[in-house]
């Protein structure tokens, strides 16, 4: 599981209070969409924090209390200068799919004993057999150029 020690070490968060809260918002979140991260014997724990880490640095980045800054501009003629500030924020505390696809492919990995991905078919046969009967190994089909 994530700790506070991970993340002030990762630069993260550098205020012990801070970091312990957000390792337990990043644990508690982390453990619904993938119960996996509980079991003593998840082999992935290593990869699983790196995701964590990583949703750990985009909550802290999204909620600091500076304004992003939309543009700047400069100009040397007359010597102005112009920077607009963006107001919008994102959401705060929730994951990316992408997060959510690669926790979850960890613990079906865990589960399966596999690194196959869940619902994936194979569109390129290893064998190719005709109706008849006759079967050979499948060759990738030539590039169109």
């Amino acid at each position: 599981m994530l700790t506070a020690e991970i993340l002030r070490a990762a630069g993260i968060v550098d205020d012990k209070a801070a970091a312990a809260q957000l390792a337990e918002d990043v644990n508690a979140t982390y453990s619904v969409i993938a119960p996996c991260v509980n079991d003593p014997e998840f082999p992935y724990m290593d990869a699983m924090v790196v995701l964590m880490k990583g949703t750990a640095a985009r909550w802290q980045s999204s909620s600091s209390s500076e304004p992003d800054v939309a543009s700047v501009s400069h100009t040397a003629g007359v010597f102005s200068e112009s920077t607009s500030f963006s107001t919008a924020r994102q959401a705060t505390k929730t994951l990316l799919p992408v997060e959510i696809e690669n926790a979850q492919a960890l613990c079906r990995m865990f589960r399966n004993g596999s690194n196959e991905r869940y619902g994936t078919v194979s569109r390129t046969p290893e064998r190719f057999t005709w109706i008849g009967g006759e079967s050979w190994d499948f060759l990738p089909p030539t590039p169109y150029y």
